[in-house]
């Protein structure tokens, strides 16, 4: 029974300073939306290089991409870039 209390004291605890407090609410809320990332373009040819050195054996767009960055050097036609992905000439203007 004192191990039971102890532990719900522990969880009460962590879910106070994370979701009680400004400051971790807006972390937690923003945990999701990275500001930069790994990132493709249209000159991607499709080669796989990406994904033979990644660990995860993902591609940069992927949702289990971790933004490791181990892809960034390998790809020939300089497809694959870190930071805010630019937006492509022609595409999204109406």
């Amino acid at each position: 029974m004192v191990r039971g209390i102890l532990a719900l004291g522990l969880v009460f605890s962590a879910a106070r300073r994370r979701f009680a407090r400004p400051v971790g609410g807006v972390l937690e809320a923003l945990q999701g939306v990275p500001l930069f990332k790994v990132f493709k373009t249209s000159a991607n040819n499709g080669c796989g290089k990406c994904g033979k050195v990644c660990e995860l054996s993902t591609r940069s767009e992927e949702a289990d991409c971790a933004n490791c960055g181990d892809c960034l050097g390998v790809c020939p036609a300089g497809a694959v870039g870190f930071g805010r992905k630019p937006r492509e000439v022609g595409k999204g203007a109406d």
